[in-house]
């Protein structure tokens, strides 16, 4: 593959500000998370898994999603497993 010294040195400077920036926003989310939840943050984490597991437990009882690629959508059946 032959590729011109400028084009792979343009391409090595964007890679590697990719990577920095991508490592920049890694360590501002772990700063901004690590003193843990707030309790109102606790109480909303609480909510979400109640929602989630209800969610889940209403998807299990049958019924099956089904993706159709065609359509980029999930549909439901009834029909048993």
């Amino acid at each position: 593959m032959q590729i011109p010294e400028k084009q792979l040195l343009i391409l090595a400077i964007e890679d590697y500000l990719r990577r920095h920036h991508e490592q920049e926003l890694l360590n501002s989310i772990n700063e901004a998370y690590a003193d843990g939840l707030d309790p109102s943050e606790q109480v909303m984490l609480e909510g979400m898994r109640q929602h989630h597991r209800h969610l889940a437990a209403t998807l299990a009882v049958g019924c099956v999603a089904i993706y159709n690629p065609q359509n980029n959508r999930l549909s439901r059946s009834d029909a048993p497993y």
